[in-house]
């Protein structure tokens, strides 16, 4: 029906992302595939506070087109979130091809067969729910997870070396026409946390540019994913960059970028009070126009500051700039504090003591 449909029907961008509580989770989805349209809430938490993506490399081999280690791995990690983590995830495990999602259950049967108290976790793991709706733990091949969504997200990439040490150059999926929307589906999936179990070194992997769109940009999303792992974010960045036409794209390595005079003023009144002020903070179209950082631990950020300059004027709809934007701000672990600019003209010393004030708070808090 959709391939009916989109030459007879004009498009319709959806505008805003809420399944994901770090923008690293779909920026990927979001230089690749739309253009940074997609407006995405930025990532409160920094470095080592938060880390959405875990790497996960393994001496796995390619052998009946699926990969053992890998597949124990993966259950491996399952396992292990389902016992020490308290939080209690939803999980779900996808597989680029339809061969390695049944090797993994078939390992999650060995697993149940062999131990009493892993059948009670796997079993409980599966038949989650939130309320009516399913969700439970999976295991699907990449054309298969339309729909589904979960905390953490598991990729038992498969593909690797051989026993003879040559590379695997038949794709499935991927190699397909639309193989990338496929990947576009899978890696947008997850809520918290990805994990890649993968068996050879992203960068590594030579002659992918010779295959179709989706493996390409499956080489690039691994990329991606370990450089995130390994806290090179100049390296994602870098990555994201080469998605698209660089023009568009506004860097982003600590430079001073302002919307407005106004914002720029309030950004150096902030530093001569001491404070570490970043501006347009986040990766995708969607930016807060200051943030300060915490002094003591640098990794995360104490308050978002929202000036009325360009970015506000340029919002259409009042009731979604007013109230939906810093809701959803909110929901994401910001705290928000407006300037508006007559009030700044007026009395900025006063404006800087409220932010003082708010400051402090947090900061006892």
């Amino acid at each position: 029906m959709l391939e009916w449909a989109k030459p007879k029907f004009p498009d319709k961008w959806l505008t805003w992302h809420y399944r994901s509580k770090f923008e690293e989770l779909i920026n990927f989805s979001n230089y690749a595939f739309y253009d940074k349209r997609v407006q995405i809430a930025p990532s409160v938490s920094k470095g080592s506070a938060a880390k959405p993506f875990e790497f996960i490399s393994v001496e796995g081999r390619w052998e009946n087109q699926s990969n053992r280690v890998e597949a124990e791995k993966t259950v491996d990690i399952v396992l292990d979130i389902l016992v020490k983590d308290v939080s209690k995830p939803t999980l779900g495990i996808i597989t680029f091809n339809k061969k390695q999602a049944d090797l993994i259950n078939d390992v999650l049967e060995e697993r149940i067969a062999s131990n009493p108290e892993v059948q009670i976790l796997i079993e409980a793991a599966k038949k989650r729910k939130n309320g009516e709706e399913n969700v439970g733990l999976f295991v699907k091949n990449i054309e298969n997870v339309q729909g589904d969504e979960r905390d953490v997200i598991l990729f038992s990439i498969g593909y690797a070396k051989d026993i003879s040490g040559k590379m695997v150059s038949q794709f499935g999926p991927l190699a397909r026409d639309g193989g990338e929307n496929r990947l576009n589906v899978a890696i947008s999936r997850a809520k918290i946390k990805v994990y890649i179990v993968c068996s050879f070194e992203p960068s590594e992997w030579t002659r992918v540019e010779t295959y179709a769109k989706g493996v390409r940009l499956f080489k690039r999303y691994l990329e991606y994913g370990k450089a995130i792992s390994d806290g090179n974010f100049e390296l994602a960045q870098s990555i994201l960059n080469g998605l698209i036409d660089a023009t568009n794209v506004q860097e982003y390595n600590n430079q001073l970028i302002f919307d407005s005079v106004f914002e720029e003023e309030v950004c150096q009144a902030l530093r001569e009070c001491g404070y570490e002020v970043h501006t347009q903070v986040g990766f995708s179209g969607y930016r807060i126009d200051l943030a300060i950082l915490d002094s003591v631990t640098k990794e995360r950020y104490l308050l978002g500051v929202e000036c009325d300059g360009a970015a506000y004027h340029s919002s259409k709809v009042a009731r979604e700039r007013d109230l939906y934007r810093q809701r959803f701000l909110e929901s994401k672990g910001w705290k928000i504090h407006r300037i508006w600019s007559r009030n700044w003209w007026l009395a900025r010393n006063k404006e800087i003591e409220k932010i003082q004030a708010h400051i402090t708070q947090l900061s006892n808090t």
